[in-house]
Formats: structure tokens, sequence, C-alpha cells
């Protein structure tokens, strides 16, 4: 058995062909990246459209989206068809939201909220919100673009899954560690935040088809340092697979092909043949 492994970044064709030719298990990519602003720059619409942008504290600020405008939406639509007509190896079109936490709080927006929304750190969750754009997104290319999909990031303050929408069949949702331990990969019932994750992902395996994961390893803010994750992560990789995962990513810094090669081999050597065993 083989992971689905797609690399999720917008990197060249042949780095993605060199890739798979050095058995990294990559051969076509997802892109799940803080798209937002490539797709709708606020210094070109938000003097003109305000109104496509997040109500915060009763003002329009160019920070994230409204997705709750109709017209908002249409743009995206037409901007992730032209996204995907533009190369052909582009297996997806990018839909997340913006670092930050200046969600939109205006009426339309609330109104996508499931009731009794779940919030964390005082900040209601948002996943039903991204769902719902992701799934309208997906509707409207499906024809068009029958073997493409919408990616979008199970992150911060849309971590947990949605409440009243599910993801369709044509939206892949790669899950990160936002909440959960960055170290211990895999569960520990000594260490809380190791079961994080893995309890997120069973609840999203629930409701979604197209389930990824997302990790950071090396944890690359942490100025280089060393963590014992070069067993750790590839055995994290087999029980997700064991789930029905359908693919990874590692988020890595630059040149980390080379500077985590041991690493980045027992990785590649996984995402080809789940059967083996990182030790």
């Amino acid at each position: 058995k083989s992971m689905d492994t797609r690399c999720v970044t917008d990197a060249t064709e042949d780095y993605g062909w060199w890739r798979a030719r050095n058995g990294c298990g990559t051969a076509e990519w997802l892109a799940m990246s803080h798209f937002w602003p490539t797709m709708v720059p606020p210094d070109q619409y938000f003097k003109d459209h305000p109104d496509y942008f997040a109500m915060v504290n009763g003002k329009r600020v160019p920070t994230q989206l409204e997705t709750a405008n109709p017209q908002l939406v249409a743009l995206l639509i037409e901007k992730s068809k032209e996204w995907l007509h533009a190369s052909s190896w582009r297996a997806s079109v990018p839909m997340e939201f913006n670092d930050g936490l200046d969600y939109s709080m205006s009426p339309e927006s609330l109104a996508l909220d499931p009731p009794n929304n779940p919030s964390y750190m005082g900040i209601p969750s948002m996943s039903d919100r991204l769902v719902i754009l992701s799934n309208q997104i997906g509707e409207s290319i499906e024809k068009e673009f029958p073997d493409k999909v919408v990616s979008m990031l199970a992150y911060t303050h849309h971590t947990l899954p949605p409440v009243k929408v599910r993801p369709r069949p044509n939206v892949a949702v790669a899950l990160t560690r936002s909440w959960g331990c960055l170290v211990h990969l895999m569960p520990r019932a000594k260490d809380p935040k190791s079961l994080i994750f893995w309890q997120n992902l069973e609840g999203w395996r629930k409701v979604c088809s197209r389930m990824y994961t997302y990790d950071w390893v090396p944890i690359f803010w942490a100025g280089g340092l060393p963590c014992p994750l070069i067993l750790e992560y590839p055995r994290a990789l087999k029980k997700a697979h064991a789930l029905g995962v359908k693919g990874n990513y590692s988020e890595k810094p630059a040149l980390s092909d080379a500077s985590d090669f041991v690493g980045d081999y027992i990785e590649w050597r996984i995402n080809a043949d789940s059967i083996r065993h990182p030790e």
C-alpha cells in the first residue's frame, strides 16, 4: 500500500518530478496556502469594494474576506477557474483564511455559524464558514474540472470539524497540529496535547472523505533546534494512513532536504510504501 502523497505548495513542475524520481512520493500537488491576498489583493479591491472584506468592530478592514458576500464568492469562483486553467499540473485551488484573528463579525457572517458554535480563546470556530465557501467553489468547478479539488486547512480557529455542513467530495482538508503537541506526534496518555490532533482527525474523518495531514517537521520557528522526530513522524504517518488519510505534507525550512535528510529519507520511504517500519 502507498499513501496518496501530494506536496502542499506551488513549486515548479520540474521540482515535482525530481522529488518523484528520487522516491519522495510526490507526483502532483495540492496547494493549501493563505492564498486570499493573491486572489483578492486588498490594494486592488478594498477601495472600491470594502464589502468584500471582513467587518471588525463595525468597520470593514482589509484582512480576512467577507465570505457571506455573494459578489465576493462569484469573484473567487472566477479566480479559482483562472488558477486551474493556468497550469494543468495544479491538482487543487486553495481556499484558506489568512493568518490573524480579524474574522468578520458581520450579521451575514455570523449567520453562517452553527448554534452554540464552539470557541477557542474567545473566538468562535470558523470551520463551518470555510467549508461552506469551499463547497461553493467546489460545486462551481466540478463540471469543468472533474479531476481537481478545492483544498483547505483545518488550522487555528478552524481546526475543529464543522457542525452543520460536510465538505463536498471534491473538497480536500489538511489537518494541522496548531492545537496539539509538535514534538509528541503519536498519542500519549501523559500528554493531553498529543491527543488533540488525533481526536480532531477522528472528527474530521466522520464528515470528510479527502483528509490529509499537515505538519511542521522540523519545527522551523524554533531556531533550527533539533527535535526527536526522525522516528516519531513516520510512526505518525503510518497511523494516519491506517485511519484512511490520503496523504501528508511536512512544511520545512528552505534547504531542509539537505539539513534534515535522514528524517526526510525515512518519511519518503514510508510514503512510498506505508507497510515499511520506520525502525
